[in-house]
């Protein structure tokens, strides 16, 4: 197969991606434009699916872009690539653009005490702003809302819950995880993990709580990332 058909095929692909990805994603806001009293774990459920449906189109950018390097292209074929790029950018972004702007019109229907759906719908807005920041790094509304939606998903976390829930360590690992790798906060995001990461440990041990396996294969991730920020930021030993 020459490099002209190669080209096509993949450009196809892609394209095929996108369009089949549009409607799905058409299809939960439907779900939560119309259910306006989810519980949490049903908003939850409804993110956890947008975030799947994106994750094609995210991983096809990353596929241009290890094409594009991987192979000397001709101008021809430079500009194809780039075209795919920018249009993979341009819809997804407005996908995950309508999808936030639904969550923000759900925070304002849920109820006011409800901090506990609250604090989930922030994180998940934030992420969808993460996400957008990642494939387009020119993005900065995309980097400041995100900061700004980390910050409210910590700040209406019932604070009567457990630290030592599912929830809240991909709340503060996804936070500070951002801190680190796009906010030159390295020192800082390692600082607040590990003392975060110890207040869990802490209360895992207190509750002798030990029968979750999600949550320990999360806080297996959090100590790997935290050693590896520790090597990297020369912090204090990490034990």
């Amino acid at each position: 197969m020459n490099q002209s058909n190669k080209t096509d095929n993949f450009r196809a692909l892609v394209l095929s991606r996108i369009d089949r990805h549009h409607e799905s994603l058409k299809e939960l806001q439907t779900v939560i434009k119309t259910n306006r009293k989810l519980t949490p774990d049903q908003f939850e459920l409804i993110c956890f699916n947008t975030k799947n449906i994106i994750t094609p189109d995210v991983l096809a950018l990353k596929s241009i872009r290890e094409y594009q390097n991987a192979n000397r292209l001709d101008e021809t074929t430079k500009r194809m690539t780039e075209l795919l790029a920018n249009r993979l950018i341009k819809r997804t972004t407005e996908l995950l653009s309508s999808t936030m702007a639904d969550m923000r019109e759900y925070i304002e229907w849920s109820d006011k005490d409800s901090f506990s759906l609250k604090s989930r719908i922030y994180k998940e807005t934030a992420d969808l702003n993460k996400t957008l920041y990642e494939l387009n790094p020119a993005d900065n509304d995309a980097k400041t809302n995100a900061l700004s939606l980390y910050k409210s998903a910590l700040a209406t976390y019932p604070p009567s819950s457990l630290k030592s829930d599912q929830f809240y360590l991909n709340l503060i690992f996804n936070y500070n995880a951002f801190r680190y790798e796009h906010l030159k906060e390295k020192e800082e995001s390692f600082k607040d993990l590990k003392t975060e990461f110890d207040a869990v440990l802490s209360e895992l041990e207190d509750s002798k709580s030990a029968s979750n396996k999600d949550l320990f294969a999360t806080l297996h991730i959090i100590q790997r990332n935290l050693k590896q920020w520790k090597q990297e930021t020369q912090q204090v030993p990490f034990d």
